[in-house]
């Protein structure tokens, strides 16, 4: 429910309160992990990228065996990574 009002408020271009309810869930539900993966596409959207790239990392941490939360994740993180001009930690090795 929280990521269709988030991206309600994209539709209306409002911006700032779709990063503002996204942030908001991050508070009320802390250990649900797309409520960070919600949270880090805005502040991304934004170029918030230090706080998009912890939001990205939590999703990933708390999103462990979830492959499609995973799979978001890194590939945002890595993005976010790209954009801080950090291309070396945004190659994947393992």
């Amino acid at each position: 429910m929280h990521y269709l009002m988030v991206m309600a408020l994209r539709r209306k271009k409002a911006y700032t309160k779709a990063l503002d309810h996204a942030l908001e869930t991050t508070r009320q539900f802390p250990d649900y992990p797309l409520t960070h993966l919600y949270a880090a596409t805005e502040l991304q959207f934004r170029g918030q990228l230090q706080e998009a790239q912890e939001h990205y990392q939590k999703a990933a941490a708390l999103g462990e065996g979830i492959p499609k939360v995973q799979t978001a994740a890194r590939f945002g993180l890595a993005a976010t990574l790209a954009k801080k001009g950090d291309f070396e930690a945004a190659v994947v090795r393992e």
